[in-house]
């Protein structure tokens, strides 16, 4: 501290990063950044209040997986305009493709076959 005029406390330390790595448990691994920009779509539907979000969410990905990069819950309501015994639930989807720009049909196409997965599996309805 007295050589570089350190005044405040402060740490230092070294890190052995082949140490670090020679104990790491799975195999380290690095998506390439897109040149397209990604798209977001909000879908609410209504489904029976014992449906959990993880089925949901698994019956998303499993519907469409080749442009669908992200499904987050961000809203779950059940009340007055929710018939009793059901639930709504929203649901963000995001697409992206490594090789080109989406366009809205693109985009629907997924979103259209999301819908008939979850009202195969779930009875659900786009509220």
């Amino acid at each position: 501290m007295q050589n570089y005029d350190i005044k405040q406390r402060c740490t230092a330390f070294e890190l052995d990063v082949e140490k670090l790595f020679a104990h790491r448990r799975r195999r380290l691994t690095v998506d390439k950044i897109a040149r397209y920009p990604a798209v977001e779509r909000d879908i609410a539907v209504v489904l029976a209040h014992e449906i959990s979000a993880a089925a949901v969410i698994k019956a998303i990905k499993d519907a469409e997986t080749e442009l669908l990069k992200d499904v987050v819950v961000f809203d779950l309501y059940s009340g007055e305009q929710v018939a009793a015994g059901y639930k709504s639930m929203a649901f963000r989807l995001t697409f992206q493709s490594m090789e080109r720009t989406l366009t809205d049909n693109d985009i629907n196409s997924c979103v259209n076959r999301i819908m008939e997965r979850l009202q195969t599996d779930f009875k659900a309805e786009l509220r």
